[in-house]
């Protein structure tokens, strides 16, 4: 078992962040103690997050209170775990909650740092109250930062399915749903040819989905001709971007697929 030390009453999204990043990223069991600013920190301590003055991560420390460098003990700890570029996506995650947390750039209110900061009780002072609290947003916290991961595991994975995939009459066949695979099809890429993207619905009916690629991965706008009503079609979007055939040989007749 390894022990986190971090401060006790009101808790924030960096040291709450930086608990739940390491149980994502080095799963283990933890000990988390929550104590007041003034205590003496245990030197057996394996992680000290957002408490204790010193930044030395050699020894497990990460209060940024005297760093003046813009991260918050949760960017610290991204910095430790060093994989931040294996995932950029949980990256621009971690700079947004280091600006809110360092006064750079306040945080919306639909934005992680004003959600974690509403678990916090009514009463502060109530150390049980808010030891449950603490739990609670780690809890949920956790859960984010570790879906975040197996997302951009499957977005890494995508480029080596996608290459393999069929591809007829301008339209990309998947053998299943890959997560991000518009970062890869769109009008930025050498995949800008391709007009549909299908896959099996993957539950055990013959349903197919189908998609046009956006212009790019952050885009509602579509880069090629949007879908049209069709009776003989499960689910067709109201603006055209998805739909749904009953099964593959319907998908290649509404799409008008003949090579296949």
């Amino acid at each position: 078992m390894k022990t986190i030390i971090t401060h006790s009453g009101t808790f924030h999204i960096d040291e709450v962040t930086a608990c739940a990043l390491l149980q994502v990223f080095q799963p283990n069991e933890y000990l988390i103690a929550r104590i007041p600013h003034q205590d003496v920190i245990p030197s057996t301590a394996n992680f000290v997050i957002d408490i204790g003055r010193t930044y030395n991560p050699d020894k497990g420390l990460f209060d940024h209170h005297q760093w003046e460098h813009g991260k918050s003990s949760a960017g610290l700890i991204w910095e430790y775990l060093a994989v931040a570029d294996t995932y950029p996506y949980i990256s621009k995650i971690i700079e947004r909650i280091d600006q809110h947390d360092v006064g750079i750039c306040k945080a919306t209110a639909f934005e992680l740092p004003n959600l974690i900061s509403a678990f916090n009780t009514d009463d502060i002072y109530d150390d049980s109250k808010q030891l449950a609290a603490f739990h609670q947003a780690l809890h949920v916290l956790t859960i984010y930062f570790d879906s975040m991961k197996r997302y951009q595991d499957k977005v890494n994975d995508a480029p080596n399915i996608i290459n393999n995939s069929l591809v007829v009459d301008d339209v990309l066949i998947l053998p299943e749903y890959i997560a991000g695979w518009q970062t890869y099809v769109n009008d930025t890429t050498d995949m800008a040819h391709i007009r549909v993207v299908m896959w099996p619905k993957g539950d055990g009916s013959d349903h197919w989905y189908a998609q046009v690629p956006p212009i790019n991965p952050t885009s509602y706008d579509m880069s090629h001709p949007s879908f049209k009503q069709d009776p003989d079609m499960i689910f067709v979007h109201a603006n055209g971007f998805l739909c749904v055939a009953p099964s593959k040989l319907a998908m290649y007749e509404y799409l008008g697929i003949h090579n296949a």
